[in-house]
Order: structure tokens, then C-alpha cells, then sequence
């Protein structure tokens, strides 16, 4: 029992507790308020408030076998910063057909999404709740994103914050014929394995490819701080001698302002 509570983080099914308790001992323990029934079906082994971890948890046992959890949630478990939000996020398999899910009083909302492809390659094996690889949750959240936008800043976020690489990426997107979206976030895809790692940088490189026979397209962006005029300078690796020249006019050109103002 000791070992089920510890790596669950005290929630459990009702079916686990009547197999490890037996059903008298589990309606006592609720009859006393030592413990509380969560959802349908879950169980949790104090009467406290409940962490985090402990409501995805009880998100994806109540859901039932199969159960992970998928998108931005399984993808802020593996490090993605930037988009926190309340909603748990759960994937299923569509044979499963679970019931709709209410939140119970004081919990966090729940969307559970079936689907036909979820390979075994697709679940982090040592994921704790079950999850989605951060591969896989990149693009599940790209595709159940509200616009296109968001799904293509999504891609660039997780690219930029070395949670997936491009073919893990293209990898996961190929075994998902019917994704939503599988062309956007083929194209995002695309821009951040090239080095275009946020939206701003994925619009330069859209609007310099037109003239590409003039300007070179960038390849990689590197944030450089200036220490003399605390200026943030973008700065491409390919054109670093005209950047470093463009740099040192424009430190002229700020002197000799400077000193025209003292006059």
C-alpha cells in the first residue's frame, strides 16, 4: 500500500485501495475524513488541499487505462517555460471512449483528446504521471492550439528551449497522417531546425527570402549584449564582418552626436 501512495503521490483508484484495504477499510477511512473521494472513481489518501502533481495524477486515473498526460502539460513537465496554464491536458486512446469529465469542486479543468496513433515510442517510459514524450507533446500541443500562430510559436519555443530537435519532431509528425494542422506545424518544423527559433526571426527569414539573390538569408541569430551603449544587437553569423562594421559606424556616428551636444 506504502509503495502504490508513494508513487502515485497518495492518489489511487478505488479499485486499488479495495484491493490492497478491502472495502470496509476504505469507507471507513472516508467516514472518518482521513481520506476523500476526487472525481469518479479516485480516491486521495488525506484531507488536505491537493499539489499539482497530485490533480494530474487523479486527471489520469480517472480517465483510466492508457491514460497520459499530453500537450503543453506533459510539455511543461519536460521543461517547456512560457506557457503555464490551469487546463490538464489528457490523451487517450480512442477505443477507451471515456465519459465526460467534470471538474470536481476546486480542481482544475480537464480535456481529454482520443486518438487512433499513440505509439509506444510516443509515452516517456519513466514519465511520472504517465506523459507524452516532449516530442510528441510539442505536437499535440501545436495541433489543439486556437490559431496558427501560437502553434507555430509553440514548435519554435520547444525547439529554442532544447526540449525536442527537428527530426524527432518530423519523426513524431509522420506517424500522424491525419494531425490537425500537419502542415503548419511541418513548416514550423522546418523553420526552427533551420535556426529560425521564435516567430520574429521565422518572418525575417520569410520576408528576405524574396530577395535572396541580394541579402543572404540568416541562419542563426545569437542575442549579444553591448557593454559601452548597453545596445542589444542581433547578430548572424554569416554576415558578422558587415554587422561588426555596421556596429563600429554607428558608434562614430554616436560619438559625434555626443560631442555636437556639448557644443
Amino acid at each position: 500500500m506504502a509503495e502504490v501512495l508513494s508513487s502515485q503521490a497518495q492518489v489511487l483508484t478505488w479499485r486499488q485501495a479495495i484491493d490492497l484495504l478491502g472495502v470496509g477499510r476504505v469507507r471507513g477511512l472516508i467516514r472518518s475524513h482521513r481520506w476523500r473521494r476526487y472525481g469518479r472513481g479516485v480516491l486521495v489518501a488525506h484531507n488536505g488541499p491537493m499539489s499539482r502533481e497530485q490533480q494530474e495524477w487523479a486527471a489520469v486515473l480517472e480517465t483510466g487505462d492508457g491514460a497520459l498526460l499530453a500537450g503543453l502539460t506533459a510539455a511543461a513537465l519536460c521543461g517547456l517555460r512560457g506557457y503555464d496554464q490551469p487546463v490538464i491536458h489528457i490523451l487517450a486512446p480512442a477505443n477507451r471512449r471515456p465519459a465526460p469529465r467534470r471538474a470536481p469542486e476546486n480542481g482544475p479543468p480537464v480535456r481529454v483528446y482520443r486518438t487512433t496513433v499513440l505509439a509506444p515510442q510516443d509515452a516517456l517510459s519513466r514519465g511520472r504521471p504517465p506523459q507524452t514524450t516532449a516530442a510528441r507533446s510539442l505536437v499535440d500541443a501545436a495541433q489543439w492550439a486556437t490559431t496558427d500562430r501560437a502553434a507555430r510559436a509553440i514548435i519554435a519555443a520547444g525547439v529554442q528551449q532544447r526540449l525536442s530537435i527537428g527530426d524527432e519532431l518530423r519523426e513524431v509528425l509522420t506517424r500522424m497522417p491525419r494531425a490537425r494542422r500537419r502542415s503548419v506545424i511541418a513548416d514550423a518544423i522546418a523553420d526552427a531546425a533551420g535556426g529560425a527559433h521564435s516567430l520574429p526571426e521565422r518572418e525575417l527569414r520569410r520576408l528576405c527570402r524574396p530577395h535572396r539573390r541580394r541579402l543572404a538569408l540568416p541562419t542563426r541569430w545569437i542575442l549579444e549584449r553591448k557593454c559601452q551603449d548597453r545596445a542589444l544587437i542581433l547578430q548572424d553569423r554569416r554576415n558578422s564582418a558587415r554587422q561588426r562594421r555596421a556596429r563600429e559606424r554607428l558608434a562614430l556616428e554616436r560619438r559625434g552626436a555626443g560631442v555636437a551636444g556639448v557644443r
